[in-house]
């Protein structure tokens, strides 16, 4: 057996340990230090030479991981690899800096981004790195990153809005507020101007809002003004619809697209929603007479796009939300008068177009109904549901019984009352004259309905208002209706349901519930489908339990299910279809096991069930995405090695590459064995122990985790201060 000598790893581990003590210098840092050429990959399976064994050294061991095989930066890298000239494509230097960042190598990815990136990307990238340092527990490297951000522009380019409104939000995001609204003040004259940001102005408009939010918040009304007057100035600048679809995507929306040869998004969409946005902000303010203004230019828009059958989604579907802004500015009849401005039918019944013919129209009306605008009742009781939640803790019970009786449809008017009742309990008020009514409802035949989701949210109501007792007498009159009026697997379902409510506040009585389900599942035999969704909510309580057997039993019974009934799902299909309905019940079990964080052999063994599938399959185009797939998995275990191995010999296309890029950035370079925490990352034997912790962390941050470094870190059973293969398990 051969060993690898340590000259072979010198170069990354001179500039790896470098970099654990102290920042690198920018003299380290040539162009060819940075091409992804000189970051291959140490084989794991390959034994060190004894001298070189990092032992219990935690920066000799973060030194080999993350230029060994078995690390997230490693498979990223070998990844790029199968694209030809993967260096020249736009997204690749963001990724460099993210891969950097990944291996702890901050000053590197910072050099990247100063050097490689534009604004936007450069931005990302100090992001990232400042809430790197506050993981790990260096804040002064934190905020030393705002004055090398700046310095990092040329000064003309400081000048720019552009610039000007990023260091406001990142001061934002860092919870900076007066350093925020210095960059806002500098932005604000420009903006008046109309000096716009030549792109991503609804970012910026977005970025406006939450600085105003933040003012608020502050209580500084005079600042949040100035910054909505600015967000005003915008409107008309940001776009005015998206482009026609490409011809692929509008034969998948239908018909619509294609005969009326025009834009299938609402002109002045944009606009209009960011009016909404403007307005709501102005309702938090306490400026009712802006709000007041705001309201009427929007219907008045609003009902010139349905004249012009231009109406859609994008802003219907925000009704509710204006409904809700104008009830917090106090213009409540305004509001509850919303209801009955929304058109009995369709924008297209009311104003047809005279040119088409009437077989067009028929087919139009079908489209909108499929894809475009939603039924008008629907959005009546959205408005409805909210004004009640809003009326329940403000209103005297009377007041709001009376309005929902008088104002609404007599079908909402059980719902209406429960999401009263939900919001008053919740606020801490009595609610005795609404739960008297609610009581009186449900003792109708017509409500005895067991499997009722408001029943559920009165008893999350009473269990927010700290009334325990009485949740608990809810429940059992639910749990009797339960057993009367269902069977099977409804029974275990419904009880899953229940027991959800309760896991947050009481966990006693969650358990209970939900070993009682557990009982009825195992007690029937149902339907793939049924049996399907009685397990997945048992596994959503079970997953916020303190309960390993319980834990253990929902993921075998969701095993079981899955697996033993694919064959009846399949039935009758072809060979390639069989096998891919097969394989999505495996990647369905394991997605639900590592959701558990459960890392294990059989884990392992199903995911190795998944690339014997694709062995089977026929279709190379299936058995490449189905090879992507499975690949992800590995890499959300931790398994890089195995992803790697999974991938080899897939094609990278050009078309699929950023999609790749994206995968990367967000599941492989952020990979967390720990909950996202930065100062401890990787278990190789998900033992819960740390294979290291980051060699930049402070002392505070470390023992912050409540972690303590693993001795073993493959588990194989030799200590690490005698593996040659620190990563790769010898039995």
């Amino acid at each position: 057996m051969k060993h690898l000598n340590f000259s072979f790893l010198m170069a990354g581990l001179v500039l790896f340990c470098s970099c654990s003590h102290s920042s690198l210098s920018h003299k380290n840092l040539c162009p060819d230090r940075l091409a992804l050429d000189n970051l291959h990959p140490m084989p794991a399976d390959l034994p060190l030479h004894p001298d070189d064994i990092p032992g219990n050294d935690n920066a000799a061991r973060a030194a080999l991981f993350h230029i060994s095989d078995a690390s997230p930066a490693s498979y990223a890298w070998r990844i790029l690899y199968m694209m030809q000239d993967f260096e020249q494509h736009p997204l690749y230097n963001e990724l460099l800096a993210r891969l950097m960042l990944s291996r702890d190598e901050t000053e590197a990815a910072l050099h990247v981004a100063d050097t490689r990136l534009d604004m936007e990307a450069r931005f990302r990238i100090y992001r990232a790195c400042h809430s790197y340092f506050l993981d790990i527990g260096q804040e002064k490297h934190a905020q030393a990153l705002f004055v090398r951000l700046k310095k990092s522009f040329p000064h003309k380019e400081r000048k720019d809005v552009s610039f000007t409104l990023h260091m406001m939000d990142f001061y934002r995001l860092q919870g900076q507020y007066k350093a925020a609204v210095k960059y806002f003040k500098r932005a604000e004259q420009q903006l008046q101007q109309g000096i716009m940001p030549d792109k991503n102005q609804q970012d910026i408009f977005h970025n406006l809002r939450q600085t105003a939010l933040m003012a608020i918040e502050e209580q500084d009304p005079e600042t949040a003004l100035r910054i909505v007057a600015a967000m005003e100035a915008m409107v008309d600048f940001l776009p005015v619809s998206r482009n026609l679809p490409e011809t692929g995507y509008a034969e998948d929306m239908g018909h619509t697209v294609l005969i009326t040869g025009t834009e299938w998004f609402q002109p002045g969409a944009a606009q209009s929603i960011a009016k909404i946005y403007l307005l709501r902000t102005y309702a938090e303010m306490g400026e009712k007479n802006q709000v007041l203004r705001l309201y009427h230019l929007l219907m008045e828009e609003w009902h010139e796009a349905l004249k012009a059958i231009y109406s859609g989604k994008s802003f219907e579907a925000r009704l509710p939300s204006l409904a809700e802004a104008l009830y917090a500015a106090g213009l409540q009849e305004e509001a509850l008068n919303l209801i009955n401005q929304i058109p009995k039918t369709f924008p297209f019944a009311i104003h047809p177009d005279t040119r088409l013919n009437p077989e067009t129209q028929v087919l139009l009306q079908s489209d909108l109904r499929r894809y475009n605008f939603q039924r008008p009742g629907r959005i009546q009781r959205n408005i409805a549901l909210r004004m009640a939640a809003l009326m329940g803790p403000e209103k005297d019970e009377e007041q709001t019984l009376a309005w929902i009786k008088t104002s609404t449809a007599p079908s909402w008017y059980r719902d209406l009352l429960i999401r009263a009742t939900e919001t008053r309990l919740e606020a801490g008020r009595n609610a005795e004259l609404l739960l008297s009514r609610l009581d009186e409802i449900q003792k109708k035949t017509a409500y005895k309905d067991p499997a009722s989701l408001e029943n559920r949210r009165i008893i999350r109501a009473l269990l927010l208002a700290g009334r325990q007792a009485e949740a608990r007498t809810e429940l059992k009159k639910e749990v009797e209706k339960i057993k009367r009026g269902l069977y099977g697997s409804d029974q275990a379902r419904q009880l899953a349901a229940l027991a959800r409510v309760f896991v947050e506040r009481d966990s006693v009585t969650a358990e209970k519930v939900l070993l009682k389900a557990l009982r009825f599942h195992e007690d029937t035999e149902a339907a793939p489908r049924k049996a399907d969704s009685s397990i997945q909510l048992m596994a959503t309580v079970a997953r916020r339990l303190d309960n390993c057997e319980i834990k253990h039993t929902v993921l075998e019974l969701h095993r079981i299910n899955l697996l033993e009934n694919v064959s009846t799902h399949a039935a009758g299909l072809g060979r390639d279809r069989h096998l891919e309905k097969r394989f999505a019940s495996l990647l369905q079990v394991i997605r639900t096991r590592l959701l558990f964080n459960v890392r294990d052999n059989l884990t392992r063994s199903l995911l190795w069930e998944c690339e014997e599938l694709i062995a089977h399959v026929e279709n190379p185009d299936l058995a490449y995405q189905l090879r992507f797939r499975t690949a992800e998995l590995w890499c959300s275990g931790g398994w890089f090695r195995d992803a790697y191995r999974t991938m080899e010999g897939v094609p990278v296309s050009e078309e699929i590459f950023p999609f790749l890029i994206t995968r990367i950035r967000q599941n492989i370079l952020g990979y967390s064995a720990f909950s996202g925490n930065q100062t401890a990352r990787f278990d190789t034997d998900a033992d819960g122990r740390p294979d290291f912790f980051s060699p930049l962390a402070s002392e505070d941050a470390i023992k912050a985790t409540g972690l303590t470094m693993d001795t073993d870190m493959d588990g194989d059973g030799i200590p690490d201060t005698e593996d040659l293969r620190p990563w790769f398990p010898d039995s």
